[in-house]
């Protein structure tokens, strides 16, 4: 019986494995960007932390590089959103080392988050696709520099889906090519009646 009781109260004493995700957030923080670290609160101060984006504008399937600016850190859950939704939007190329896709909004590549404690750094470069029938979107980061020590809802600059004169942002030259092609035709078609 001493040894139960000594056993328990080791056990204990062990910080509780499933409050921390050293290698990864779980789905479940896509909604609030809250990760769960065993009643451990965000930050009250503003974050040392900005998102730096490569564009202010973009086009759809054209990449948007994003780095988190900042001290070195371990962990992080990184998402687009428009407005304030917390849907994630578009799709992030393959993610850089020490990090993997976390499945959000019924995205299976709409966030990244951390795939282990390893440092990230100025250096680390996420790569975001843009979606179709979207205008405005901002970039959304939970960072933690380590378990206890995090800031949530680190949000960007506002990009613009830049105005092309065609719906959904489609490159022209896609649509010249089409046009090239069909007027000959229509020019035809009109002479032939004449």
């Amino acid at each position: 019986m001493p040894g139960t009781v000594l056993l328990a109260a080791f056990l204990l004493q062990l910080p509780p494995l499933a409050s921390s995700y050293p290698t990864g957030a779980p789905a479940s923080a896509c909604a609030d960007m809250i990760p769960r670290h065993g009643g451990v609160q965000a930050q009250p101060v503003p974050a040392p932390y900005t998102i730096y984006i490569s564009n202010h504008t973009f086009r759809v399937d054209e990449p948007v590089t994003v780095t988190i600016k900042g001290p070195n850190y371990t962990g992080l859950l990184l998402r687009a959103q428009s407005g304030s939704r917390a849907e994630a939007l578009g799709t992030w190329q393959p993610p850089p080392a020490n990090t993997k896709y976390l499945h959000c909004s019924g995205n299976a590549h709409g966030a990244i988050t951390h795939s282990n404690i390893d440092i990230k750094d100025n250096n680390t470069l996420y790569t975001w696709i843009p979606p179709r029938g979207v205008d405005h979107i901002h970039f959304v980061a939970t960072v933690a520099q380590e378990k206890t020590v995090f800031w949530v809802n680190i949000k960007s600059e506002s990009l613009t889906r830049e105005a092309t004169g065609l719906p959904d942002g489609s490159p022209p030259l896609q649509h010249w090519g089409v046009l090239c092609i069909l007027l000959p035709i229509l020019l035809l078609t009109l002479l032939s009646y004449s």
